[in-house]
């Protein structure tokens, strides 16, 4: 199936990005919106559903801690200690929240896509991949490592979605904070499954 959006859908979901966002996670969102069209479009996604996830996958952003809590849990996302402990986590899911309930939002891959870009979970759909690699490839992205995320983003999603969660672990560490399970499980689980099939 492919979202068709009209151009008043689009505006109206810029225009609450433009209130709600600074402006340089505006300028991301427009970024990881068509770096996540051209992804779906090269590995078999729908390029349309990718497009409406990645301009709203950072919905969440704007709320605080408290809220970030309260609105993934109305969500119903499963929270344990360290995503509580983290809640700037809690981004992507209260943004699926903000997306269904605020801005109208019903299809649930979209949806998907959005509550799980940041922390992964096991049996990632393609256009969750789409979206997760999209936020961490596109053109506003400096950081050490992008530009072979971004040549393995030529060739072979699943290459790309498992060195971007290595970038992301990394990030993580050297900050130290908390590192979240489901990232180790998902990167070694493609890490184990390509080596199985090399």
């Amino acid at each position: 199936m492919v979202t068709n959006r009209t151009h008043e859908q689009e505006d109206f979901y810029r225009q609450w990005l433009i209130k709600h966002l600074k402006p340089a996670r505006y300028e991301h969102s427009l970024g990881t919106q068509s770096a996540a069209a051209e992804l779906a479009r090269r590995f078999g996604e729908d390029p349309g559903r990718a497009s409406l996830a990645g301009l709203l996958h950072d919905c969440g952003k704007s709320l605080d801690d408290a809220s970030l809590v309260r609105t993934a849990r109305a969500y119903g996302f499963d929270m344990d200690e360290i995503l509580l402990r983290s809640p700037a986590l809690l981004h992507a899911p209260a943004g699926a929240w903000i997306a269904r309930e605020e801005l109208g939002v019903t299809d649930e891959a979209v949806l998907s896509a959005i509550c799980w870009h940041t922390v992964p979970r096991q049996d990632m759909a393609g256009l969750d991949k789409v979206v997760s690699v999209a936020d961490l490839i596109e053109p506003t992205r400096i950081y050490p490592g992008v530009d072979q995320l971004r040549m393995a983003a030529e060739r072979d999603l699943d290459e790309a979605f498992m060195l971007g969660l290595e970038r992301v672990m990394i990030h993580v560490l050297e900050r130290g904070h908390l590192l979240h399970p489901n990232t180790v499980t998902v990167y070694n689980s493609i890490r184990w499954n390509r080596m199985e099939n090399a």
